[in-house]
């Protein structure tokens, strides 16, 4: 059994066990709570640490027969880079 983890923003992380639940709850590092649907899920009261996300900085993304092309805002200035993945 895996119960559902959502981050302090809202949005989904990868399911968890429900020990760890308890220990997170318990020391006040997440809160549990029910969905509409009544299922027990926890939210994080913290922001995980090494968690690399590519929100805000992927402004096209394609997939054309499997061979994948992200597109980020560079860092270096000079426009996007398009990179296979």
């Amino acid at each position: 059994m895996r119960v559902p983890v959502i981050d302090k923003k809202g949005w989904p992380l990868m399911p968890t066990q429900p020990s760890r639940t308890r220990k997170w709850v318990r020391a006040g590092q997440a809160v549990g709570k029910f969905n509409k649907l009544g299922q027990y899920y926890v939210q994080l009261t913290f922001t995980p640490s090494g968690r690399e996300t590519l929100a805000g900085k992927v402004r096209y993304i394609s997939c054309q027969a499997f061979n994948l092309v992200v597109e980020t805002d560079g860092e270096s200035g000079r426009g996007g880079e398009r990179e296979r993945v």
